[in-house]
């Protein structure tokens, strides 16, 4: 009865943000006078001028840093901008003052092409508050002089040039969406009474049983033979080659072009389907998981391929591998007697991982004083989302040891020291995504132990193992800081990757990942100057607003090929939801959304019936949410993240958490 009236209300709440999806689209096609399904929005092109350029593109003025402006100098002083060899018919230039000495600026407005020819020159006055511009010339660079007005500050808050302007209207855009939305409640409501039609969607999954009964017996002939401590420690061997390949894959540029991106997945689904080979242990019998995670699951993937096969993508067969090779880990992993066994090889792996890149680390990778660790990465927020994994994982052996084991063991103190360590390099990495989820981690670990537990010796055990890291955090962070200034100098042994001068150079390129590191003298913390500064969307997210809003612009119904061109190339969108949404139609959110809420659930209520690994599960899953709204870990099997969200996703996919806890320990019919 529960689960019918959960069931229903899933199905009523999808419908209706589903309408509510809807009324958006129609709004903002009508606004935006966009007559096709393929761009929602048509607002032409945009750039965003980033905050790093706004204060520091000019010349005969002054920017002060602590009041937040510009101080003209001398009598001839001009702010520029530089379009990253864009050149267009910018025929807009929005330009938000603030911190005006007098009612107004006068200016002279030069526009340049990509050959540095002056093509136009126009006077311009500009006041407090917001500014409109109309160059209406093809250029690249624009100037604006300010002559004999020294004295005069100002302070740009917003510098952006676009194609067209679009008349947006917040009341017409509520009233468009509203209005569409009762009308798309009536005509489904209609539909849903009158014409009742069923999609057995599990018939999708029933099907594919049969196959991964059929390809798991023949390699069953061969696995059954092993012991099955062998098994676990090949499962550990290649859980430990996929994240160690996809590392130095990432770190050669190996992951980006279409023939490599085919090729790694074909490596790593091959390097999955040998491990779901490795848990067979007998006959093999369906599973149910007719429940709601694998229902949005299904629906997700489904548009996936259908998006896949209409538009070919950058990062195309996903769906396809979900199906058929992450499906068939999960048929296998549940048809074992202890499904906890692969999350003990999974997070061996993890463990043994970290040793090889911080040998490689401290003996080849030197940190510079004033800049951010990029580790074995060569960009400082892609290894501190892997280091942060890793201390998701020593921490979920620290739980295991802590409620299972009653003596103290060397293991559990090289583990504790090890998570130190990690916390260590993390923080040397300066990255809020890596930083700010560890927090939220150590937090989780706290409660579990010290409240969920409700175990006097659990409770002690975890205030002894918090106690031990603070006292170690001192020695180990001072240690860690000589070895990565010191011994690959001493050694010289210095390994340095193609792109490291990205994230180290002054003169970034505006509005590529560098963004991160535009700033390498740090005056003080990065996180702490981040967390000072929630009143500016922009430096409190690092410019991730305009790549979020670069991203939205472009949204249409069956989704895009590759990535959004922003700032002259082809960027990322840091953030997973738009990533999907832009990927295979914007209506894909939808089931998207509600498996990351239903698989957070499900880690929560392993977490709190207190079965093993319960605390790796919901750390791993609760991290993996953060991160998702910060980075982009929606790029299949490259990032450690990303192959723990759904690797281990495949524990739920049970009928319920209730059968799942019935068939707990239990053997799979011979």
């Amino acid at each position: 009865m529960g689960n019918t009236i959960l069931d229903n209300i899933l199905k009523n709440t999808i419908w209706i943000l589903a309408g509510i999806l809807a009324g958006v689209v129609v709004s903002l096609m009508i606004i935006s006078g966009s007559g096709s399904l393929n761009q929602f929005y048509d607002g032409g092109a945009v750039y965003d001028v980033l905050s790093y350029h706004r204060t520091n593109d000019a010349a005969g003025a002054f920017y002060d840093t602590n009041a937040g402006v510009y101080t003209v100098t001398e009598q001839e002083a001009y702010i520029f901008c530089e379009l990253s060899g864009m050149e267009k018919d910018w025929n807009y230039i929005i330009l938000d003052l603030s911190g005006m000495q007098g009612a107004q600026i006068q200016g002279t407005a030069e526009y340049f092409d990509l050959n540095g020819n002056l093509v136009k020159t126009q006077d311009v006055t500009l006041r407090e508050g917001r500014n409109t511009i109309e160059a209406d010339a093809v250029y690249s660079r624009m100037q604006i002089w300010i002559n004999q007005q020294a004295g005069v500050t100002f302070s740009i808050d917003k510098m952006q040039f676009r194609e067209k302007l679009v008349d947006f209207s917040w009341k017409t855009f509520a009233a468009i969406t509203g209005i569409v939305f009762v009308v798309y409640l009536l005509l489904t409501g209609l539909i849903r009474r009158y014409i009742h039609v069923k999609w057995d969607w599990y018939g999708i999954w029933d099907f594919l049983q049969g196959l991964y009964i059929l390809a798991g017996e023949k390699m069953g002939r061969y696995i059954g033979k092993l012991d099955g401590k062998i098994r676990s420690r090949l499962r550990t061997v290649l859980f430990l080659f996929q994240i160690i390949y996809m590392q130095i894959i990432q770190d050669l540029g190996l992951y980006e072009t279409n023939a490599h991106y085919k090729l790694q997945m074909l490596v790593c689904s091959v390097v999955v389907c040998l491990a779901a080979a490795l848990c067979y242990e007998g006959n093999l019998e369906r599973k149910n998981w007719k429940n709601r995670l694998t229902g949005v699951f299904t629906a997700l993937w489904v548009m996936a391929c259908i998006s896949d096969f209409i538009i070919a993508k950058r990062y195309s067969f996903l769906g396809y591998i979900m199906f058929f090779v992450i499906g068939f880990f999960y048929f296998m992993w549940n048809n074992m007697a202890d499904r906890r066994q692969i999350l003990t090889d999974f997070i061996h792996a993890v463990i043994i991982s970290f040793v090889l890149t911080s040998l490689f680390c401290f003996v080849c990778r030197p940190w510079t004083p004033g800049q951010r660790y990029l580790g074995s990465y060569y960009n400082p927020g892609m290894y501190a989302m892997y280091v942060l994994f890793v201390f998701i994982a020593l921490l979920g052996m620290i739980d295991r040891k802590i409620n299972t084991e009653k003596k103290v063991s060397a293991a559990l103190i090289a583990e504790i020291a090890a998570g130190v360590l990690a916390l260590a390099l993390l923080w040397k990495t300066q990255s809020s995504s890596g930083i700010i989820p560890a927090v939220l981690v150590i937090g989780i670990f706290g409660f579990k132990e010290m409240i969920l537990s409700g175990s006097k010796r659990t409770c002690l055990c975890g205030i002894v193992c918090i106690a031990v890291m603070a006292a170690l955090v001192l020695p180990v962070f001072a240690g860690t800081e000589w070895a990565l200034i010191n011994l690959p100098q001493k050694l010289n042994t210095q390994v340095y990757f193609p792109k490291d001068g990205w994230f180290t150079s002054a003169d970034s390129m505006p509005g590529t990942l560098t963004v991160y590191a535009q700033e390498s003298t740090l005056k003080q913390n990065r996180i702490i100057r981040k967390l000072s500064s929630l009143s500016s969307l922009e430096e409190f997210t690092t410019a991730r607003n305009f790549y979020w809003l670069g991203y939205l612009r472009e949204m249409n119904l069956l989704g895009h090929n590759n990535k959004v061109n922003l700032w002259g190339g082809n960027r990322w969108p840091h953030n997973g939801v738009i990533a999907i949404m832009y990927r295979y139609g914007v209506f894909a959110v939808i089931p998207y959304v509600f498996m990351l809420l239903i698989y957070l659930w499900r880690s929560w209520k392993y977490m709190i019936r207190k079965k093993e690994y319960g605390y790796f599960l919901f750390a791993s899953a609760a991290a993996s949410m953060i991160l998702i709204l910060m980075e982009n870990l929606e790029l299949p099997f490259l990032f450690l993240c990303w192959t723990t969200m759904y690797l281990t996703m495949g524990i739920h996919f049970m009928q319920d958490e209730s059968d799942e806890q019935k068939s707990e320990g239990k053997k799979c019919r011979a």
